[in-house]
């Protein structure tokens, strides 16, 4: 028997989203999210702490400039944690936003 995994939550932008200009702003921040979730599993990986703090950095700044308030708390866990050499950390940090990351996803508007 194989476990299904739990369904993703839909998480929808803060921002006024029917506008079609701040649509497709959240629509190119979430298509970067996805690069730069990527980018921070393969920093985690080579240890290279100070990038993770400084990405994770970037992500709390531009996840609430694009009306993703769920992004805040991971994000500064996560540079705290890489600032403090905390590496057996990044790893949930990063999976939790890869989750956020299909959550916001799932909550784009379409048009």
């Amino acid at each position: 028997m194989t476990v299904q995994p739990a369904p993703i939550e839909p998480i929808a932008s803060s921002l006024p989203t029917d506008d079609a200009e701040l649509r497709e702003i959240v629509a190119m921040w979430v298509d970067t999210l996805t690069l730069k979730t990527n980018e921070l599993r393969e920093l985690v990986e080579s240890e290279q702490l100070e990038a993770v703090a400084e990405l994770a950095h970037w992500l709390n700044g531009s996840a609430g400039t694009a009306g993703y308030d769920a992004f805040t708390e991971v994000a500064a866990s996560l540079e705290q944690a890489a600032k403090a050499g905390q590496s057996q950390e990044l790893g949930p940090h990063v999976d939790q936003i890869a989750r956020l990351g299909e959550a916001v996803r799932a909550g784009l508007p379409k048009g």
